[in-house]
Protein backbone atom coordinates (compact mmCIF):
# COMPACT_ATOMS: atom_id res chain seq x y z
CA UNK A 1 0.00 0.00 0.00
CA UNK A 2 2.70 2.54 0.76
CA UNK A 3 4.08 2.05 -2.53
CA UNK A 4 1.38 2.85 -4.48
CA UNK A 5 0.75 5.77 -1.84
CA UNK A 6 4.35 7.16 -2.77
CA UNK A 7 3.87 6.51 -6.65
CA UNK A 8 0.58 8.71 -6.45
CA UNK A 9 2.64 11.40 -4.67
CA UNK A 10 5.32 11.04 -7.45
CA UNK A 11 2.35 11.63 -10.08
CA UNK A 12 1.00 14.67 -8.26
CA UNK A 13 4.31 16.06 -7.76
CA UNK A 14 5.83 15.53 -10.91
CA UNK A 15 2.26 17.18 -12.70
CA UNK A 16 2.33 20.20 -10.01
CA UNK A 17 -1.24 18.98 -8.90
CA UNK A 18 0.30 19.76 -5.92
CA UNK A 19 0.13 23.27 -5.90
CA UNK A 20 -3.65 22.99 -6.93
CA UNK A 21 -4.21 20.93 -3.58
CA UNK A 22 -2.16 23.02 -1.86
CA UNK A 23 -4.77 25.66 -2.63
CA UNK A 24 -7.51 24.04 -2.03
CA UNK A 25 -6.19 22.94 1.68
CA UNK A 26 -5.44 26.25 2.02
CA UNK A 27 -9.04 27.65 0.86
CA UNK A 28 -10.63 24.99 3.27
CA UNK A 29 -8.79 25.93 6.05
CA UNK A 30 -9.39 29.56 5.29
CA UNK A 31 -12.92 28.75 4.51
CA UNK A 32 -13.25 27.17 7.84
CA UNK A 33 -11.78 30.09 9.99
CA UNK A 34 -13.83 32.65 8.44
CA UNK A 35 -16.95 30.14 8.83
CA UNK A 36 -15.72 29.92 12.56
CA UNK A 37 -15.74 33.60 12.93
CA UNK A 38 -19.01 34.51 11.48
CA UNK A 39 -21.08 31.99 12.37
CA UNK A 40 -22.68 32.30 16.17
CA UNK A 41 -23.57 28.56 16.34
CA UNK A 42 -20.14 27.20 14.82
CA UNK A 43 -18.31 26.74 18.23
CA UNK A 44 -14.84 24.94 17.44
CA UNK A 45 -12.69 25.67 15.01
CA UNK A 46 -12.48 21.97 14.19
CA UNK A 47 -16.26 21.87 14.03
CA UNK A 48 -15.56 24.60 11.51
CA UNK A 49 -13.49 22.79 9.64
CA UNK A 50 -15.61 19.50 9.75
CA UNK A 51 -18.83 21.33 8.08
CA UNK A 52 -16.10 21.94 5.44
CA UNK A 53 -14.53 18.60 4.90
CA UNK A 54 -18.26 17.54 4.35
CA UNK A 55 -19.20 20.25 2.52
CA UNK A 56 -15.96 20.09 0.02
CA UNK A 57 -16.61 16.18 -0.12
CA UNK A 58 -19.89 16.99 -0.91
CA UNK A 59 -20.89 14.31 1.45
CA UNK A 60 -22.93 16.98 3.80
CA UNK A 61 -24.27 15.21 6.81
CA UNK A 62 -26.36 17.92 7.98
CA UNK A 63 -24.78 17.70 11.45
CA UNK A 64 -23.58 20.89 11.15
CA UNK A 65 -25.15 23.51 9.17
CA UNK A 66 -24.55 27.12 8.14
CA UNK A 67 -27.25 30.31 8.50
CA UNK A 68 -25.81 33.24 7.27
CA UNK A 69 -25.61 34.42 3.69
CA UNK A 70 -21.19 35.00 4.08
CA UNK A 71 -21.02 31.19 5.36
CA UNK A 72 -23.13 29.98 2.52
CA UNK A 73 -21.35 32.30 -0.31
CA UNK A 74 -18.40 30.76 1.00
CA UNK A 75 -20.04 26.88 0.99
CA UNK A 76 -21.20 27.38 -2.42
CA UNK A 77 -17.12 28.58 -3.55
CA UNK A 78 -16.06 25.46 -1.51
CA UNK A 79 -18.09 23.25 -3.38
CA UNK A 80 -17.65 24.99 -6.55
CA UNK A 81 -13.68 24.35 -6.29
CA UNK A 82 -13.03 21.32 -4.92
CA UNK A 83 -15.36 19.58 -7.44
CA UNK A 84 -13.28 20.58 -10.05
CA UNK A 85 -9.94 19.63 -7.67
CA UNK A 86 -11.26 16.09 -7.75
CA UNK A 87 -11.55 15.96 -11.83
CA UNK A 88 -8.38 17.63 -12.38
CA UNK A 89 -6.67 14.98 -9.66
CA UNK A 90 -8.24 11.93 -11.22
CA UNK A 91 -7.73 13.63 -14.58
CA UNK A 92 -4.14 13.68 -14.16
CA UNK A 93 -3.34 10.44 -12.44
CA UNK A 94 -5.26 8.63 -15.61
CA UNK A 95 -3.81 10.77 -18.10
CA UNK A 96 0.01 9.85 -16.46
CA UNK A 97 -0.97 5.44 -16.19
CA UNK A 98 -2.44 6.13 -19.93
CA UNK A 99 1.01 7.23 -20.88
CA UNK A 100 3.14 5.17 -19.08
CA UNK A 101 1.25 2.34 -20.74
CA UNK A 102 1.71 3.88 -24.08
CA UNK A 103 5.29 3.96 -23.86
CA UNK A 104 5.38 0.20 -22.40
CA UNK A 105 3.78 -0.55 -25.62
CA UNK A 106 6.02 1.64 -27.64
CA UNK A 107 9.52 0.27 -26.35
CA UNK A 108 7.69 -3.29 -26.87
CA UNK A 109 6.92 -2.70 -30.50
CA UNK A 110 10.37 -1.24 -31.00
CA UNK A 111 12.14 -4.14 -29.56
CA UNK A 112 9.80 -6.41 -32.22
CA UNK A 113 10.92 -3.95 -35.01
CA UNK A 114 14.35 -4.13 -34.54
CA UNK A 115 14.29 -7.64 -33.79
CA UNK A 116 12.37 -8.30 -37.24
CA UNK A 117 14.32 -5.89 -39.20
CA UNK A 118 17.56 -8.43 -37.86
CA UNK A 119 16.07 -11.73 -38.76
CA UNK A 120 18.58 -13.08 -40.24
CA UNK A 121 20.93 -12.93 -36.95
CA UNK A 122 18.54 -14.50 -34.89
CA UNK A 123 19.08 -18.10 -33.77
CA UNK A 124 16.57 -20.81 -34.47
CA UNK A 125 15.10 -19.98 -30.56
CA UNK A 126 15.45 -16.26 -30.78
CA UNK A 127 13.14 -16.91 -34.18
CA UNK A 128 10.73 -19.05 -32.00
CA UNK A 129 10.54 -16.38 -29.10
CA UNK A 130 9.91 -13.57 -31.39
CA UNK A 131 7.37 -15.50 -33.07
CA UNK A 132 5.56 -16.28 -29.61
CA UNK A 133 5.64 -13.05 -28.90
CA UNK A 134 4.24 -11.22 -32.40
CA UNK A 135 1.21 -14.00 -31.69
CA UNK A 136 0.69 -13.02 -28.88
CA UNK A 137 0.56 -9.18 -29.67
CA UNK A 138 -1.74 -10.09 -32.14
CA UNK A 139 -4.46 -11.92 -29.94
CA UNK A 140 -5.01 -8.50 -27.81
Amino acid sequence: MFKKTRLLWKIIRETGTDAIMGSFLALLLLSALVIWLAEPDMYTYGEAIWYCFTVASTIGFGDVVVHGTLARVISIVLSFYSVFVVAIVTAVVVNYFTQTMELRKKDSLAAITDKLEHLHELSRDELKELSARIRQKMNR
